[in-house]
């Protein structure tokens, strides 16, 4: 007896739903618990009220790995190119996707996320920030990603989003009241240029060649500046 072709479909779409359940809170090599984990934090961020510039996200969708997801985008990763391909899913009908070309898995991400710095969340526009508002996004529960080693380039980083983001001209998230945010506790200025205080209470104060050393550090760090082709929305 042969099955019909939407109940192969169907029967498909279930195993899909049952291998990821199995492997969802399974271990992960040390790469995709990696960017997990980053993806996780920043959005953690966004509800703690920790971005610079962003007002503080009311809710985020608890984010877990989907192996469908992180298949396609290793397909991808292999390439090492820079373009977006066709993502398609049994699961969700939109698929998000970032790509970078980068030194390290935390400096893509990192990048990624740095475009916050370039979006206006009152008008929903930016220059180029869509990688940050996919990141962003709410309601996107799954994410699986991708990565090769790629002789020019580095590391090419693909991660696939679904339900995908960047959607109908829709904000990445719903925002909560700045009151709602945790209280900073002020320190008092003097405590900080005492140094009777630091020798009682904490590290002494750093020497002037050690602040020297410490700003070039800060300042040594990469910015991304990664092409973003424009994304098809269907």
């Amino acid at each position: 007896m042969f099955l019909r072709e939407e109940n192969v479909t169907l029967v498909v779409h279930i195993l899909m739903i049952l291998v990821n359940m199995i492997y969802a809170n399974g271990s992960l090599d040390a790469k995709s618990e990696e960017l997990l984990n980053l993806h996780r934090k920043y959005r953690q961020d966004l509800v703690d009220c920790k971005v610079d510039g962003q007002p503080p996200a009311k809710y985020m969708s608890p984010l877990k790995w989907n192996h469908d997801l992180a298949r396609q985008a290793q397909s991808l990763a292999n390439k090492c190119i820079l373009r977006h391909d066709k993502r398609h899913s049994n699961q969700f009908s939109w698929v998000g996707q970032n790509i970078a070309l980068h030194p390290t898995i935390k400096s893509g991400v990192d990048a990624w996320f740095n475009e916050h710095k370039l979006y206006n969340y009152n008008t929903n526009n930016c220059p180029q920030c869509l990688h940050y508002t996919q990141m962003a996004w709410a309601k996107t529960t799954d994410i699986g990603c991708g990565v090769a080693n790629c002789p020019r380039y580095g590391l090419s980083i693909v991660c696939n989003y679904g339900p995908g983001g960047n959607w109908n001209n829709e904000k990445p998230y719903e925002v909560k009241p700045r009151n709602l945010c945790p209280k900073v506790q002020n320190i008092p200025k003097n405590s900080l240029q005492t140094n009777s205080v630091h020798t009682q209470h904490g590290p002494k104060p750093l020497t002037q060649s050690e602040e020297k050393v410490s700003t070039n550090v800060q300042n040594g760090r990469r910015e991304c500046n990664q092409r973003e082709q424009s994304r098809s929305r269907y």
